[in-house]
Order: structure tokens, then C-alpha cells, then sequence
């Protein structure tokens, strides 16, 4: 006869095969003390699965409401993508702060701060206001990355694009302009570009030329859409399908419309994050519904961990 112990082992791997096949590749483990969501029953815990000196890729959405801010954390080396709009600025600055990233004056004032990182890198997914001001504000205040990666380059004519690049000139950061189909390194993290360009893309608006990243760590793998709409679903849809499965995906373009229903089924998320309020994606948020997809809204941080085995998903 099965004891409880070995009855609560057996419907836990039953929980997490129906957890896992349906959706990804590797268990997502929500915080047992989440509010707000996922809105689904999910796989929890009651503590971060990881120690100290497991080696871990954080990526972090920082809790600005509508605008995309995100943090990645890898191997020693960050990343921030994005920011929001300039009435965010302190408040991203403060997260950064809080997680021991400063700007490169305050790290040389070693009797104000003896110890703390800088920005390794930031990158931009396209020139709209809600993406970029922050950059350019922490670029005022010398958060002064090694790098920056952009959508743009000194030919681009964006209406948008010098307001943000008169910082980086200004500022001496070098920069370049990703390309479709290219990888980058964060630490041991890998984030590849799709980037529709071409003579049609740019009849169809900058949201949708907007840069795709699938970041991949050992089985782990995360999309960030940016601000995708219809035509730049599509073409996604249409010429990368196969490669678009993943454990966790957020909304394009803040979840301010539905997401095409055939990028739901190719992503087939365990976890989606909606970059803004819940009352004001409520399209969103009932498609979501529907398909029974656990959800988060970046109101509040939402650190996504794993050692690419594992997710482990907590909200501060």
C-alpha cells in the first residue's frame, strides 16, 4: 500500500508533467506568496530552489505599470532593455540602486558608495517615448553603460531617435545597431534578434519593427515581443514560428490588444507578464482567460529565475 509520502511524490511529477508538456519545455514554479495573480492554478513554492552559488539568469520586469522596463542579470554581467517614459525615471533609478547598480560618478565617490555595479549594457527595442525616455534620463545622470544597443544608427530619420541620441553622443557611450538574426551575451545568457526591416516593414510603423529577443539560458528560453502589433505578428508568425516556443512570453505592445491567436499557440507560455495595469489591458486579459495562460502585471517587480532547469517566479 503507497504511503503518503510516496502518494504526495507521485501527484507532484503528475502536477508538473501536466504543467510542463502542455506548455514548456521546463517547469515554471510560482512564489507560494504571489498576490495579484497568476490567475490560474500554477506549480509553487515555498522558497527560491536556488543557493547562492547557483549560477542563475534573473530577468527582472520592473514594476513601472504601461512602458517596458526590464532588467537581465547574468554570469556578472547586467543588461537594461528599455525603461518607460521620464516620469518613471526615479523610480527605475531606485530599483537599480536597490539592486546595487549605480551611475559611474557615484561608484567613483568610493567615500559615498564603496561597492555596487554599473550598467554593463542597454538596449533599446525602438524610438518611442514609453521606451527610451528613461534610458536618456539615467544617460543624464551618468548611468553610463559599456555599450548600448539601438534599433537606430546616424542615418536613421526617426522622428524620435535624436531626442535619445543626443544623450549618447553627448554622454561619449559607444553604440550600434542590431541586426535580425544576430546573438547577443549577457553573462552566459543569449539573446537572439529578429527585427523585421525591409521596404514593407516601413510602411507598417515603428512598433512593429520593433526588436524581438528570445533569450535563451541552458533549456531556459524567454520572449520579450516589444511593441509588436498585427503585421509584425504576422511576419514573426509566418517566417519563425518554430522557433518561437517558450517557457515564459510578455504581451506585445503592453497588451493593449489581443495578441494574434496563432503566436499564443506557437509560444505556448507556462507564464505571460503584461506590461501594464490589469484594468487596462482587459482584452488582453480576458484572452488570456480563455486559453487559461497564467498571467502577471508589471505593476510590481517580477523577478523570473532559473538555472536552465527550472523557472522560479517571485513579485517585491
Amino acid at each position: 500500500m503507497m504511503n503518503a509520502k510516496m502518494a504526495g511524490l507521485v501527484l507532484l511529477t503528475l502536477m508538473l508533467t501536466i504543467f510542463a508538456s502542455a506548455a514548456s519545455a521546463i517547469p515554471v514554479y510560482f512564489s507560494s506568496g504571489i498576490k495579484d495573480g497568476p490567475y490560474e492554478i500554477v506549480p509553487t513554492l515555498d522558497a527560491c530552489p536556488f543557493d547562492a552559488d547557483t549560477p542563475v539568469l534573473d530577468v527582472i520586469a520592473v514594476g513601472i505599470g504601461r512602458g517596458d522596463c526590464y532588467l537581465i542579470r547574468c554570469g556578472g554581467e547586467n543588461m537594461l532593455i528599455d525603461g518607460g517614459e521620464a516620469y518613471r525615471y526615479r523610480r527605475v533609478r531606485y530599483f537599480l540602486e536597490d539592486n546595487g547598480i549605480y551611475s559611474t560618478t557615484e561608484t567613483a565617490e568610493t567615500g559615498r558608495i564603496k561597492t555596487g555595479e554599473v550598467l554593463d549594457y542597454m538596449l533599446l527595442t525602438h524610438a518611442h517615448r514609453d521606451h527610451y525616455q528613461v534610458q536618456a534620463e539615467l544617460l543624464q545622470h551618468d548611468y553610463l553603460p559599456r555599450f548600448i544597443y539601438t534599433t537606430h544608427d546616424a542615418t536613421s530619420k526617426d522622428r524620435m531617435w535624436p531626442e535619445y541620441r543626443k544623450w549618447i553622443d553627448k554622454k561619449q557611450v559607444p553604440y550600434r545597431r542590431i541586426e535580425h538574426g544576430e546573438d547577443l551575451q549577457v553573462g552566459g545568457a543569449n539573446l537572439h534578434v529578429y527585427r523585421w526591416t525591409g521596404a514593407e516593414a516601413n510602411t507598417r510603423g515603428e512598433n512593429n519593427k520593433s526588436a524581438v529577443l528570445k533569450i535563451t539560458y541552458g533549456d531556459a528560453a524567454l520572449l520579450l515581443t516589444a511593441d509588436l502589433e498585427g503585421y509584425g505578428q504576422r511576419w514573426l508568425i509566418d517566417n519563425f514560428g518554430d522557433e518561437l516556443d517558450v517557457d515564459i512570453g510578455k504581451a506585445p505592445h503592453h497588451g493593449i490588444s489581443q495578441s494574434y491567436p496563432d503566436l499564443l499557440e506557437r509560444m505556448s507560455p507556462s507564464l505571460m507578464i503584461i506590461n501594464d495595469e490589469r484594468s487596462s489591458a482587459a482584452s488582453y486579459e480576458r484572452q488570456m482567460a480563455k486559453h487559461h495562460i497564467p498571467r502577471l502585471y508589471a505593476v510590481r517587480n517580477i523577478h523570473m529565475m532559473t538555472d536552465g532547469k527550472i523557472w522560479y517566479v517571485w513579485v517585491e
